[in-house]
């Protein structure tokens, strides 16, 4: 069947390789927001290391007795929550039974009323000394462009999720492109304190509840991993490689599991889960998935088939194709899966439709790379 690469990217797709080259400029769905904290209280986790002293006044929580909390200066019994809005600043609400505990977080902060957790920043200040955040307790201008309208202030270097606010976890993240730069180098990453959003990993709905967010449920994907997800009755209520599942009436991956196994259009977060590739975003779908290096360089005459693996994961896609040129960030001579969208269009000869040994006519598609999400919802 003869194929097209959508305009504008101006591609050609062969037997043997497609020529793509775009920019991709990543913007999340997500709107950012001032830090509201709701007290100057401020706590470190230390069990049993000191005692309470006689005025009951505290700075951090190992000023205090076992098990208490240190709020608003005073040591008090940690409050009980439901989301992480309950809390006051310095502590997160963790599950405990059947409802959950407001715990201290493990790094003390001072709270300020602009510059912190998703506080939103200019990227054309950059991201260290961003003036719109607090530089002065090592907060940083997080963005994915360096036009993104919806870049936050955040801690950077984490190495555990209490050491985010809660609601937050420590996210392994590409480093590039960001809030300075457009160009991915592929492979390397960094830790980021960032919002959990859909399926990011959770052990309970009261992890997903970070200010704002609407998936504010921590269901189980098909290996049984929790992953933070919302409520739906149809599939327009999900992401785009997302659907409605009809039994538990929450938005499910397509993949199946938010996380795979580095495979061609294996599902990603980050290139740290694609160890012969990297991971990408689709222009069109905005799915994230694997994209791998081609065994050889992409060129005429050297079949797709020889260089890039011969099936991939995908549901909906139609193949895999190389790219000879750089593409969505990413060197040239990387294995992508495809998908045809829109209508398609009938392959002409002489002004007549070519028909196939079964009387079809042959239709030429529009194709992007991609991988779950079907060509209907394009």
């Amino acid at each position: 069947m003869k194929t097209s690469f959508v305009r504008p990217l101006a591609a050609v797709l062969t037997s043997a390789a497609f020529a793509i080259g775009a920019a991709l400029g990543a913007c999340s769905n997500d709107s950012p927001s001032a830090a509201s904290p709701s007290t100057d209280s401020t706590g470190t986790d230390q069990v049993g290391t000191s005692t309470k002293d006689a005025s009951n006044t505290c700075k951090t929580a190992k000023d205090c007795a076992s098990g208490e909390v240190c709020t608003a200066g005073a040591c008090t019994e940690p409050t009980s929550c439901e989301k992480q809005a309950d809390c006051p600043f310095g502590q997160t609400c963790v599950a405990a039974g059947s409802g959950g505990k407001c715990s201290a977080d493990s790094v003390t902060l001072t709270a300020k009323t602009k510059g912190q957790w998703g506080y939103g920043c200019d990227p054309a200040g950059g991201i260290e000394g961003n003036s719109n955040c607090d530089t002065k307790q090592k907060f940083k201008c997080h963005g994915r462009s360096p036009t993104d309208g919806e870049s936050i202030c955040t801690r950077y270097e984490c190495t555990k999720d209490r050491e985010c606010r809660g609601g937050y976890f420590c996210a392994t993240l590409n480093a590039t492109p960001n809030a300075e730069t457009t160009v991915h180098t592929v492979g390397t990453t960094e830790q980021v304190c960032v919002p959990r959003d859909y399926c990011d990993a959770c052990e309970s709905d009261i992890d997903c509840t970070a200010p704002g967010n609407a998936n504010t449920i921590c269901a189980k994907d098909s290996e049984g991993k929790g992953y933070c997800t919302a409520g739906c009755s149809a599939d327009s209520n999900c992401a785009r490689d997302a659907k409605c599942d009809t039994t538990s009436k929450v938005c499910v991956p397509r993949a199946g599991k938010c996380h795979g196994d580095g495979t061609v259009c294996s599902p990603c977060k980050s290139d740290a889960e694609c160890p012969n590739g990297a991971c990408v975003m689709s222009e069109i779908s905005r799915e994230m998935f694997c994209a791998v290096k081609a065994t050889s360089p992409c060129g005429a005459g050297t079949p797709t088939k020889d260089i890039c693996p011969a099936s991939t994961t995908n549901a909906a896609g139609t193949g895999v194709v190389c790219s000879s040129k750089e593409y969505l960030g990413v060197p040239p001579s990387y294995c992508f899966g495809i998908v045809n969208f829109g209508t398609g269009e009938a392959v002409l000869d002489g002004g007549v439709p070519v028909k196939d040994d079964a009387g079809k006519v042959i239709k030429e598609w529009p194709q992007q790379p991609g991988c779950y999400v079907p060509p209907s919802t394009l």
